[in-house]
């Protein structure tokens, strides 16, 4: 039977390529989902970015906004 055991100590190369994998593979399970859907993939990706971030223009006006405060 064959068993896994942990490590004693990841290497440092596996624990800063985790955390890239894991999004890596999240995008590419999602574009396949969206796509299965019949929608864009790309604009999918813009507006999810839109909507978590704001637009170019959110982003000045706020700029803005914290020079005129300070």
């Amino acid at each position: 039977m064959l068993r896994l055991e942990r490590r004693a100590v990841p290497s440092r190369r596996a624990q800063v390529a985790a955390p890239f994998a894991a999004v890596a593979f999240t995008l590419a399970v999602t574009s396949l989902l969206v796509a299965w859907a019949g929608a864009p993939v790309g604009k999918a990706y813009a507006l999810l970015l839109e909507g978590g971030f704001g637009s170019r223009f959110a982003w000045a006006r706020g700029a803005d906004a914290r020079r005129r405060s300070s």
